[in-house]
């Protein structure tokens, strides 16, 4: 039987601000390697619903 692969699907939403607020509530689906990677993974991406760049971070 064949391995399963060391990719994982995540999801990505919007880092909150200094006041603990959602920046935004888009989120986005992405992959990271399980493997090779620790810790959160960080992005900064453009946000549809603020029309700006936003800090996105890997939740479960």
């Amino acid at each position: 039987m064949a391995k399963k692969g060391n990719r994982t699907w995540v999801w990505m939403a919007a880092e909150k601000d200094a006041q603990g607020k959602q920046a935004s509530p888009h989120r986005f689906q992405t992959e990271r390697n399980k493997k090779n990677q620790d810790g959160k993974l960080t992005f900064k991406r453009f946000c549809p619903v603020t029309k700006q760049h936003v800090t996105f971070v890997e939740v479960k």
